[in-house]
């Protein structure tokens, strides 16, 4: 048997759910490895394993070629281990009578009889994106694509366009959950609105009837109150109204939820040569660099943001004493 073309044996069991590769044979395949966040393994002699993360790989032999996930682990014996799920996949099936597996691959015989290709012109196919379609993606940001992507990107946009919405009466409300704040038996805390100019009162009027028009709020008449802010919106004229819930949010019971590592999800990107911001406002697509938690991310690797070092980076050298002690 083959993994990524390098000859190594296997066992199949079929009292594992999963399949597994050693290490050993990984370093040897120059496949990406994925974060693990499976926990624990059960080996059959009931120790828990620690997997060093998770990859692709093509196994072949003479029934047939696949490409199956596997786990990486350390000090694997024997270095390859198929599990359950590559017997679900393959259809494969121990015959104990026989003694020899079987799968289920349909094969079809084909006859090749002679023929003549007459000549061709060989044209490019020019790509054209309607009227209709770059209205459609005016409500995106693309990146560097060319005109074939345009059309792919447009494509596959209109098929989940129920994700997209274009205005606020499209958002909707998440009907699944029922979200609550546990404030314990503390008073209500009712505090009065802060003070506006004219200009701003403008701005959150119309914000307030845009989200009662949605149906996103309404009216309530409970202690509880919390004033409102503007604040200014990173590419944009209009400042976007938010609410204080400081107060609110110092005598809340914190829900706790475990985070990914930052480390981890940046390793998740590795390969990546396109990238995309789902921005609740506005979409960007089809990126070739993308700045996320203060890293700049794109095909080679992981830099820090240009912006945050940009102080640091146009310093001038200090020239004399003190400068140098300050440096």
């Amino acid at each position: 048997m083959r993994v990524n073309g390098v000859e190594t044996r296997a066992l199949n069991d079929s009292g594992s759910a999963i399949s597994v590769i050693s290490e050993t044979i990984f370093n040897k395949l120059r496949t990406p490895l994925y974060a693990w966040f499976g926990g624990l393994l059960r080996g059959a002699d009931g120790k828990g394993i620690k997997p060093q993360g998770i990859t692709k790989i093509i196994v072949s032999h003479e029934k047939g070629t696949h490409e199956i996930e596997v786990v990486v682990i350390k000090g694997a014996n024997p270095d390859l281990l198929l599990g359950n799920d590559y017997s679900r996949k393959t259809g494969l099936n121990i015959d104990f009578g026989k003694q020899e597996p079987e799968m289920n691959i349909e094969s079809v015989i084909t006859t090749l009889n002679k023929m003549d290709i007459p000549d061709a012109d060989m044209q490019d196919e020019k790509f054209e994106l309607s009227d209709d379609d770059r209205n459609y993606l005016s409500n995106f940001r693309l990146g560097n694509v060319t005109t074939e992507e345009e059309i792919r990107i447009c494509d596959f946009l209109k098929h989940f366009r129920d994700c997209f919405s274009f205005s606020m009466k499209e958002i909707g409300c998440v009907k699944c959950v029922k979200h609550r704040i546990n404030t314990g038996d503390h008073n209500p805390i009712n505090q009065p609105p802060y003070r506006s100019s004219p200009q701003e009162r403008g701005i959150i009027d119309k914000t307030v009837k845009e989200m009662l028009d949605a149906g996103s709020i309404e009216p309530s008449l409970f202690a509880w109150a919390s004033p409102v802010i503007l604040v200014p919106k990173k590419g944009s004229d209009t400042p976007r109204m938010v609410v204080d819930y400081r107060k609110l949010n110092s005598i809340t019971e914190p829900l706790v939820f475990p985070i990914i590592n930052t480390e981890d999800f940046l390793f998740l990107l590795n390969g990546a040569l396109k990238f995309a911001i789902m921005d609740p406002s506005k979409c960007e697509f089809a990126l070739d660099k993308v700045n996320f938690l203060g890293y700049q991310i794109d095909k080679h690797g992981v830099l820090r943001d240009p912006e945050r070092v940009r102080a640091i980076i146009s310093m001038k050298a200090p020239t004399y004493t003190k400068g140098i002690k300050s440096f």
